[in-house]
């Protein structure tokens, strides 16, 4: 139990600093930003309660929008991953999936992690950039920046995956 939150709140503190002082100063081709404080949300056990999944997505969120200066943007992007995370696991899991565990490769199988990854990002990337645009008044650069960024954030979240060497025994 300690353990396990040690790893979650170093997971979080980690990835909160890397987000707002490394790569919110990226801007590949002025149109892909990597959001990786999604992993977070992506990485917390199945069976966590539904409300502390929306409290720690809020409060991810929140942390981001102090630090960026964007009034809740974050917040509520995070907080909708968060809310469609359980739906998420249950229709793309293709075994029962024990309570207690992580998301990860093994525990899924390939093609089901890839889509839940990449459906998770979706949902954020989606969200925080309409919310952030606040208007469909340039929906061209929306329909560009949406998946430039979603698929620079994969590219880093699959890259860490790969880094964390998570085992079967998990």
């Amino acid at each position: 139990m300690i353990n396990n939150l040690l790893k979650y709140g170093l997971l979080f503190i980690g990835l909160t600093i890397l987000q707002i002082f490394v790569l919110n100063g990226i801007n590949f081709l002025r149109y892909a930003t990597p959001f990786i404080y999604i992993y977070f949300l992506i990485k917390l056990p199945v069976g966590i309660s539904r409300n502390l999944l929306l409290f720690l997505g809020f409060v991810l969120g929140f942390v981001i929008d102090v630090f960026c200066n964007t009034p809740g943007i974050n917040a509520g992007a995070s907080v909708l991953a968060a809310f469609l995370r359980p739906y998420l696991i249950k229709s793309l899991a293709t075994l029962d999936v024990a309570e207690n565990r992580e998301p990860s490769l093994y525990l899924f199988g390939l093609q089901p992690f890839l889509r839940y990854i990449a459906v998770m990002i979706l949902i954020h990337h989606a969200a925080l950039l309409l919310l952030e645009s606040f208007s469909l008044f340039n929906w061209q650069i929306l329909l560009l920046r949406i998946p430039a960024c979603s698929l620079f954030t994969f590219v880093l979240i699959w890259a860490a995956e790969g880094l964390t060497g998570n085992q079967r025994k998990r």
